[in-house]
């Protein structure tokens, strides 16, 4: 089963300080450099739930720099093809992720690269990818800068009759998008996945969603999922591990597998 991944890629610096920072102004703790972004975190756990070939398209920096080559090379370590615009102008997305000891999280994203329209090149390439399956992170969609090139690439994808599932994130964005415009977005989509609060914010219950897709996935961080289809609804655990590198991609892979245990037969 191929799989298509539309979504951004960035390197992320997850930094967990032993003490709040916010007492004592400077602290010792941990320090990661990880690939990031929804586009690769989707991808990765395409790969893990057995998913094959999965391909990538996003946008990229310099490929002569230390952190495209770093992204170029764990997409390539995990068998994952990439399909985007190298470009020798702009910079690859980085993601400062800070963890709190109180739990709570602070978060600081630099687009960069992924913020580009994405090419006649980019868009042509994809859509030879006969995947049966396209995972559409909602950045691609929701930005105005790459939504023509992405609606493109989903359009195609369902008339060659590929299933598309539609991630809604960033979890704010009922700040500038109105729920009409929302669904005026979702003609080749089958699949949404969300957090219960961003759905909530939208005020669209998924009885309501339910006359634009197949299914709906919400979910609760910590807590509960549950799979909204036309037949019924499907409960289960979301458990939250404690270390920040596994929550990094969570909701990423809770979306991957319930796709392949769920949506698939839809």
């Amino acid at each position: 089963m191929g799989l298509l991944v539309v979504g951004d890629m960035a390197v992320d610096v997850l930094v967990t300080p032993d003490e709040d920072l916010r007492a004592v102004g400077y602290t010792e703790g941990s320090v990661l450099l990880t690939p990031g972004g929804s586009g690769f975190n989707l991808a990765r756990a395409g790969r893990e739930n057995g998913f094959s070939p999965v391909s990538l398209v996003c946008g990229l920096g310099d490929p002569g720099s230390f952190p495209a080559r770093f992204l170029a090379e764990e997409l390539r370590s995990l068998g994952i093809e990439l399909i985007s615009e190298k470009n020798t102008a702009e910079e690859t997305g980085a993601v400062f992720v800070g963890y709190l000891p109180d739990g709570s999280r602070a978060m600081v994203a630099a687009p960069n690269a992924n913020r580009n329209a994405l090419t006649e090149h980019t868009v042509a390439v994809a859509n030879t990818v006969r995947a049966p399956f396209v995972l559409v992170s909602g950045y691609m969609l929701f930005r105005a800068s790459t939504r023509e090139g992405t609606l493109e690439i989903m359009h195609r994808a369902a008339a060659r009759g590929a299933r598309v599932a539609l991630d809604i994130v960033p979890h704010s964005v009922n700040r500038w998008l109105r729920l009409a415009e929302l669904r005026s977005l979702l003609g080749p989509v089958d699949f949404l996945a969300g957090e219960h609060k961003t759905f909530a914010a939208f005020g669209a219950p998924p009885e309501l969603l339910l006359d634009d897709v197949r299914g709906v996935l919400m979910h609760t961080l910590g807590d509960r999922y549950h799979v909204h289809a036309r037949s019924g609804i499907v409960e289960g655990d979301f458990p939250r591990p404690s270390d920040a590198t596994e929550r990094r991609g969570l909701t990423d892979r809770l979306l991957v597998s319930t796709l392949r245990e769920h949506f698939i037969s839809l």
